[in-house]
């Protein structure tokens, strides 16, 4: 099949759509985007990686976002803007780098179609996460050991990199660096072990020595869950990721092409070829995504996209290789092409407008992206407002302590208040608690009946507290409120400056709280 005559307008097809899916999503920012960049606010301007000033904790999940968000803060004053643009830029490489791998038009057809066209993809581009650095990542690094005589080492640099993007990466990126250097010399096994783990040790040390803790506070409060009913909750969300993706549309109509040809030789080739990638996928996206898929701002398979190119590059190929010199060829990429736009159309209307995941599974099952914005992270900035302007009337010569459910977007207006929060708050000594940090705070910040009802989420006697704020709407199905409430005598207690410390709290009575 000759791409030379059509591949430009192939190209401007499938990018053209690409952008008409950011443009629908452009305003989404998911709410723990403000998390990083508070983190990098201070790393800019106090010379301190923290969230809050000395306290000395470490709530990042990707520690290359966070380097980034620095450097986009020394350019730019409003970090998130800044960071939808390159990331726009990391997803445009990432299928530049896709579409050129893909060998042939009918292959770049299908592997654009899964990608391009994806809502997720686009969603999780401008969402403000490190999601589109980490598929970039992941998509080069395939690219280094795509050939017959992979590039192993800028892999292994690749994969470093990519662990610092997210730690749960090297579940892809070691079975695919396994494979690759399966058949080499042992002194080439130590070399390339120690240039893919140049990036990550140094971090890890770093981590060590500046936050006391190897890992992030997520590892311990959103660890994998292995209980049989979470079990089989992901396992319906990653059979719905698969059904939505349109990965199963290819493979069905690559079974249609081969058309009982003798196929079987060249396909099972090209799957030892690129074993290792296949290893990669079923542990990170199949074995850990039955363990964490569902978990909290993993909604619209946000686990998932950052391997979606490699998956559709993969998808791609066994198509082409079903349907070479077929007299259909052609039919059926036209064909895929159209099925999966009309799939990720359908799932991007309802993405925008109804449910951030269609199926009803996870999170934000009655919340589009328009609704996320618009109600949600507009009634977290009247929140920072409301105490802004309370603080100031109490005349008080320090920062206000604020307890919040949510650490990004209210700490983030709010930059120099001290934020009692289930991720930044997590010491090794004591679980968080809302409700004892709460009695050591100036300010709740709290929604009901999403966390329960009033009693279950102030302690003391109700007169202990007075209404500074609050705003009710229709979200996620339920008419929820959001509070602020005033202590009127907060506890002078705090937390350690860093996870290992000691964590003494003061005692919890009887919540009288109506």
């Amino acid at each position: 099949m000759n791409d030379s005559g059509p591949a430009f307008a192939v190209a401007a097809v499938f990018f053209g759509a690409f952008a008409a899916l950011l443009a629908l999503f452009f305003t989404f920012t998911a709410e723990d985007a403000w998390i990083v960049a508070r983190y990098a606010r201070n790393a800019f301007e106090h010379g301190a990686l923290v969230f809050n000033r000395g306290e000395f904790v470490n709530a990042l999940t990707s520690p290359l976002d966070a380097l980034l968000r620095i450097a986009l803060h020394v350019l730019d004053a409003d970090p998130i803007l800044a960071h939808k643009i390159v990331a726009i830029v990391f997803s445009t490489g990432t299928l530049v780098i896709g579409a050129a791998l893909s060998a042939g038009l009918a292959a770049r057809i299908v592997f654009l179609s899964l990608s391009a066209l994806s809502a997720p993809f686009a969603l999780w581009t401008v969402g403000g996460l490190e999601t589109p650095l980490l598929a970039l990542l992941i998509t080069a690094f395939a690219a280094c050991l795509w050939p017959v005589r992979p590039r192993f080492y800028s892999a292994a640099l690749l994969a470093g990199l990519a662990f610092l993007a997210r730690h749960d990466s090297v579940l892809f990126t070691a079975p695919a660096l396994l494979w690759a250097v399966r058949h080499q010399p042992f002194g080439r096994w130590i070399a390339g072990g120690i240039v893919a783990a140049l990036f990550p040790l140094a971090w890890l040390g770093f981590a060590l020595v500046y936050f006391h803790d190897l890992f992030p506070t997520s590892f311990h409060i959103k660890g994998p869950a292995v209980v049989g009913l979470t079990l089989g909750y992901n396992a319906v969300y990653l059979v719905d990721f698969l059904l939505q993706s349109g990965l199963p549309i290819v493979l069905v109509a690559a079974f249609a092409l081969a058309q009982g040809r003798l196929i079987v030789p060249p396909l099972g080739a090209r799957v030892r070829a690129r074993a290792g990638l296949w290893a990669g996928l079923a542990i990170a996206v199949v074995g850990y995504g039955l363990l964490v898929s569902t978990a909290h701002m993993m909604f619209s398979f946000r686990l998932f996209m950052p391997y979606l190119p490699v998956m559709a590059l993969l998808a791609a190929e066994l198509f082409a290789v079903a349907g070479h010199a077929g007299p259909n060829v052609r039919r059926a990429t036209a064909v895929v092409a159209v099925v999966v736009a009309c799939v990720q159309a359908t799932v991007g209307f309802a993405i925008a407008q109804w449910t951030l995941n269609p199926a009803r599974v996870g999170e934000y099952q009655y919340v589009g992206a328009s609704d996320y914005n618009r109600t949600f992270i507009d009634a977290l900035a009247e929140a920072s407002k409301a105490i802004e302007s309370d603080w100031q009337k109490q005349q008080e010569p320090r920062p206000p302590r604020v307890v919040t459910f949510a650490a990004g977007r209210v700490p983030w207006r709010l930059p120099d208040a001290y934020i009692f929060e289930d991720l930044v708050s997590w010491r090794r000594a004591c679980f968080p608690d809302r409700r004892q940090h709460a009695l050591l705070a100036d300010y709740v910040h709290l929604m009901t009946p999403w966390f329960g009802p009033l009693s279950e989420q102030l302690p003391g006697p109700a007169e202990r507290w007075a209404t500074v704020w609050q705003r009710s709407a229709l979200f996620d199905g339920e008419m929820q409120t959001w509070m602020v409430m005033r202590n009127r005598q907060p506890d002078p207690a705090t937390l350690p400056a860093y996870v290992d410390g000691p964590c003494r709290l003061p005692a919890l009575q009887d919540s009288q709280t109506k």
